[in-house]
């Protein structure tokens, strides 16, 4: 882990799970989760680097609500390099094979004096 004045590298490895294993088979696992806590402005963005896709997620919308984010332009790339350039009409086949991560509603805390 590096720290700098705004910034913190790190790596990190995570494992899939399944709630009941079906698709992975039996695991251990079932939600891995990370809590960041930060201090910043409702106008600040924090930037998120996912398998070297960055992320811009601003502090106002991360205080409206959880969302979820696909690894979209990774599996596109994945498929073309796999199968070719594939002609459809709907994105849904792109969507469910991507890798996906949560980011769910952040909590304000007030400052103490």
């Amino acid at each position: 882990m590096e720290w700098r004045d705004d910034r913190c590298d790190f790596r990190l490895t995570t494992h899939r799970g399944t709630e009941t294993g079906k698709w992975m088979g039996p695991s251990q696992v079932r939600r891995e989760s990370l809590v960041f806590e930060v201090e910043g402005g409702i106008d600040d963005v924090l930037t998120l680097t996912v398998d070297g896709e960055q992320y811009a997620l601003p502090v106002r919308m991360l205080l409206q609500g959880t969302r979820i984010y696909a690894q979209y332009s990774q599996c596109e790339r994945r498929i073309i390099k796999k199968f070719g350039p594939t002609p459809h009409y709907r994105d849904d086949f792109i969507w469910h094979c991507a890798f996906k991560f949560r980011v769910r509603r952040a909590v304000p805390v007030p400052l103490t004096p």
